[in-house]
């Protein structure tokens, strides 16, 4: 394993592990065609345009994305400080009552 592989892998045990998920928010691009998402198309399966954001319940924003960061599939998280709703172009849903997040 290399350095940089083990400061991601350090990166998530400090971060992630232990953590419990209060709610879930999707980062979406608003295409602004109509109200379906296409996210709901699917019950197992959920296709993210953007971001996936964990607010935790230790209050902490944990955003997954994709990056560099992690060699096999180029997925990464940073911690924000607040969920940016107005951003132009997209949108955030708040998606922790769909039953593929529920439990």
């Amino acid at each position: 394993m290399t350095e940089k592989e083990s400061k991601y892998y350090d990166r998530i045990k400090k971060e992630l592990v232990g953590q419990k998920v209060s709610e879930v928010y999707y980062e979406e691009i608003n295409w602004e065609t109509d109200d379906s998402e296409f996210w709901e198309l699917s019950a197992d399966i959920h296709s993210v345009d953007m971001n996936v954001i964990f607010l935790m319940d230790s209050g902490k924003l944990i955003q997954i994305m994709w990056d560099s960061e992690f060699y096999s599939y180029g997925v990464g998280f940073a911690i924000i400080d607040k969920l940016e709703k107005e951003k132009e172009g997209l949108k955030i849903l708040n998606v922790s009552e769909s039953k593929n997040w529920k439990n």
